[in-house]
């Protein structure tokens, strides 16, 4: 299929120009469709050419009026015929530009984030959270119903808009990576050696100590088993950098190696390097309408983990995971589902090719690509 529109552009104030979502996987299709395709980005001054696709962007410390007025210098510049926003604010812009090009500009908005967010919101208290919550609110709501057709990543999000803008055409596109990027490695399971590992976010309330207190109480269990257990991920304040220290354990058959945030393909390399993987965030009302794209990238490289068990995630994939979902705060029961790893290595490498099996059925982005263009490109 060839398409018909040939220059793209997404913006984002809130995420980096590679991530995973909008240059791996939107920008690189599209680029592989032969559009000339662009990423805008208020979260980092850079100006390149990266497999194809011009990044450009700018620290994130303008006021919103001027950062605006950045994106619509740009897509005036770049000339886009279609513009996928991230971020409310950038819709705003996407229809400046729309107003000043005076020509039939598609504005498509990516639902991939809750808004307002907890992190919009984590500093205020009474009143003046409510206040801002509203604001907030009615801000994106204002702002997206602008945009001419809608993305949803997942059902929650996607959701909450199909209510208050039900006439706005919505497709779901959700997060399942390409094939294109999976290094397979089958496991190879050892019940004298097992490497666990916890990836993202470091922090308390994403689980990181519950993890700890995992790793320990499996090393202190199975005396006879190196137990390593890995923290591969930037860390969410120093405060977090400093509690997760005081929990590190010391044991003499349990080494803890702590590894800063890796590039996309370098991570996604380095998760065939673990046996069992681990997210243990807190099943809070946000967490628990977010689909994590981490579970997919789990299944992807065919590795079982011990995941939240999420709404999100029973709603999208039911119960046929290739591994446990666990309640984050019953630390004893995941104890007890790490153990059955270390017991029984068949019980690991059923889960580890149930996971890769669902992952080459049903959850890859070759499965959803051409819904993608098609969305987009007409």
């Amino acid at each position: 299929m060839k398409a018909k529109i040939q220059h793209i552009a997404i913006l984002t104030t809130s995420h980096p120009a590679l991530d995973d979502r909008f240059f791996y996987h939107f920008a690189s299709t599209l680029r592989d469709e032969g559009c000339q395709t662009a990423i805008f980005v208020t979260t980092k001054t850079e100006d390149r050419i990266v497999d194809g696709i011009l990044v450009r962007g700018i620290e994130n410390t303008l006021a919103k009026a001027k950062k605006i007025t950045w994106f619509v210098e740009q897509l005036l510049e770049s000339n886009p015929n279609t513009v996928i926003c991230v971020d409310p604010l950038t819709v705003l812009a996407a229809k400046k530009y729309k107003k000043q090009s005076k020509k039939n500009v598609l504005i498509v908005y990516d639902i991939t984030e809750w808004y307002p967010s907890k992190k919009n919101i984590e500093e205020l208290k009474g009143f003046k959270k409510l206040v801002k919550v509203f604001t907030l609110f009615f801000f994106g709501l204002y702002a997206v119903a602008k945009a001419d057709k809608l993305i949803e990543g997942e059902y929650y999000k996607g959701r909450f808009y199909r209510f208050f803008l039900f006439w706005k055409p919505i497709k779901r596109i959700s997060y399942y990576p390409s094939q294109s990027y999976i290094k397979y490695t089958p496991i190879e399971a050892n019940k004298n050696k097992v490497t666990l590992a916890y990836t993202g976010r470091i922090s308390i309330e994403k689980g990181t100590g519950v993890f700890l207190k995992v790793a320990e109480s499996i090393a202190q269990n199975n005396p006879n088993t190196k137990i390593k257990a890995v923290l591969l991920g930037r860390v969410d304040s120093e405060k977090d950098r400093e509690n997760i220290q005081r929990l590190m354990p010391k044991i003499h058959n349990l080494e803890i190696t702590w590894s800063e945030e890796v590039p996309y393909q370098e991570y996604i390399k380095r998760l065939a390097d673990f046996d069992v993987l681990f997210d243990l965030r807190v099943a809070d009302f946000e967490n628990q309408h977010c689909l994590p794209i981490k579970l997919f990238y789990y299944m992807a490289v065919g590795r079982p983990f011990i995941y939240t068990k999420l709404k999100a995630i029973t709603q999208a994939l039911g119960e046929e995971v290739g591994g446990f979902l666990v309640d984050p705060n019953d630390t004893l029961s995941i104890i007890k589902a790490t153990q059955q790893y270390i017991d029984s290595p068949i019980k690991m490498q059923e889960d580890a090719n149930r996971g890769r099996a669902l992952y080459l059925r049903k959850y890859n982005w070759e499965k959803i690509k051409i819904e993608f263009l098609d969305w987009v490109l007409k």
